[in-house]
Parts: C-alpha cells; sequence; structure tokens
C-alpha cells in the first residue's frame, strides 16, 4: 500500500489565527486528485464553521479503506493531535463533518473516549449505544447542517 502525505494550513484572516492539517492518503487508487482536493475543501469548510481555530494541537486526516462493512470513519485525540480517519463509503464529506464536530468535542472538553467508557461533559457512560449518545446525535446533527451549508456554497462558487 503506498501512502502519500499533504500538508496545509488553513488561515482566518480576520481574527489573524491559523491551524496546521496533515492530509494522508493511504488507499492513493481509491482517492483521486479532485476528491483529495474536495476532501481539503471541506475541511477547512469545516474547521471554519466549527470555529476549531483554538485547537492548542494540529489536526491529522487519513483516507483509507476499513475493512468494515459499517465503519465510515473516526476520531482520536492523541493528546499531540487529533486524528481523523475517513473511508470512502456512501457521503464522505458528511463523515468528515461528522467527525470533525467530535474533534470540536474534544478539543472544548466535552467529550473524553476510552474503551467501553465515555465522559460527556461530566457524566460517565459505560458502555455507550452509538446510536442513541448525545455525542453521536449532535454529530449527526451536525454533519447534516453542514453538508447543507457546504452543499449550498458549492452551488454558489460553480455558478
Amino acid at each position: 500500500m503506498t501512502e502519500s502525505t499533504e500538508a496545509f494550513i488553513i488561515y482566518d484572516i480576520a481574527k489573524g489565527n491559523s491551524m496546521q492539517v496533515k492530509v494522508k492518503v493511504k488507499a492513493r487508487k481509491s482517492w483521486n486528485m479532485d476528491e483529495r482536493a474536495l476532501v481539503r475543501h471541506a475541511i477547512s469548510y469545516g474547521i471554519t464553521r466549527l470555529g476549531l481555530w483554538s485547537c492548542p494541537v494540529g489536526l491529522e486526516v487519513i483516507l483509507k479503506n476499513f475493512n468494515d462493512e459499517d465503519h465510515y470513519g473516526d476520531s482520536i485525540d492523541l493528546d499531540d493531535r487529533f486524528v481523523v480517519r475517513i473511508t470512502k463509503k456512501d457521503n464522505w464529506v458528511k463523515t468528515i463533518f461528522h467527525e470533525l464536530e467530535h474533534v470540536r468535542q474534544y478539543a472544548e472538553d466535552e467529550l473524553e473516549l476510552e474503551v467501553g467508557t465515555a465522559m460527556w461533559r461530566g457524566e460517565r457512560f459505560d458502555n455507550p449505544d452509538y446510536a442513541t449518545c448525545p455525542w453521536e446525535v449532535m454529530a449527526c446533527a451536525v454533519e447534516e447542517s453542514l453538508y447543507e451549508e457546504f452543499e449550498e456554497s458549492m452551488i454558489h462558487f460553480f455558478s
């Protein structure tokens, strides 16, 4: 499997902030250049809309193929960076927004995940049900609203 890494910096000129983002492509044959450009654009849009400029650490996005049929992506807080892993299934742009919402939750200390346990806004959840846990419900709502906004912005951009 070949891998490539692209690093870019997203600037918020109005506020003088920036965030370094690395995009690693572990499944190069699955992600063409236009899709990679769309990934960068979606990440920039999500970071801006979610206010992730204040993140104390960088963001690494890995484009890969998951063997699990039901796995679309995930996000991990590694203390020294946030890692988002995305696979190219269904509407993967929505998955980017969903996982960036989890990055926001980590960055604002709303969410801490460990194996079998989660802390959400100070409340402990043991073996939480994915579909009903509040951080997932929120991420699903954010993914939908950001995607609608993003899609609208793309329509205006290309018209």
